[in-house]
């Protein structure tokens, strides 16, 4: 129970912070998204709502886009060359009913680099076969309500 309660919710704390515990950025909550891409060399801007979900050992990403969803299937928060943390992930992406018709469902990667603020995550992602879509993919964080 000590071990669930430390993955779920004490790792964020920040007397885990201040006693170099945990150095872990907490990314959980919404998140605003904004893709710009290029299919078959038309540029395209594409906006969305993400909601990371994340514990000390898991996190998961998802993202409402206009016309389909996008489900992480595995990730990584990890330390980049740069000093700053990464957000590495693989993702499901599902087209709706309104989608276009060359919009299939497809599998993309995404290299995410967060800023020393710890409100924007940005960098680059591309899709596999099925789309052969490449892009710029920006999430600014909402503002977090507190009710302290």
């Amino acid at each position: 129970m000590l071990w669930k309660w430390f993955d779920v919710a004490l790792w964020k704390r920040s007397l885990f912070k201040r006693l170099a515990v945990v150095d872990l950025p907490d990314l959980s909550g919404a998140w605003n998204a904004r893709a710009a891409s290029v299919l078959d060399g038309v540029q395209q801007l594409t906006l969305g709502r993400a909601h990371i979900h994340q514990t000390w050992s898991r996190l998961s990403l998802s993202i409402l886009w206009e016309h389909s969803r996008s489900q992480s299937v595995s990730g990584l928060l990890q330390r980049a060359a740069s000093g700053r943390f990464e957000l590495v992930y693989q993702y499901l992406n599902e087209p709706d009913v309104l989608a276009v018709a060359t919009m299939h469902i497809h599998r993309g990667t995404a290299w995410l680099e967060l800023d020393a603020s710890h409100r924007e995550l940005s960098g680059e992602y591309f899709s596999g076969r099925g789309r052969q879509q490449i892009g710029k993919l920006v999430l600014s964080r909402e503002a977090r309500i507190s009710f302290d």
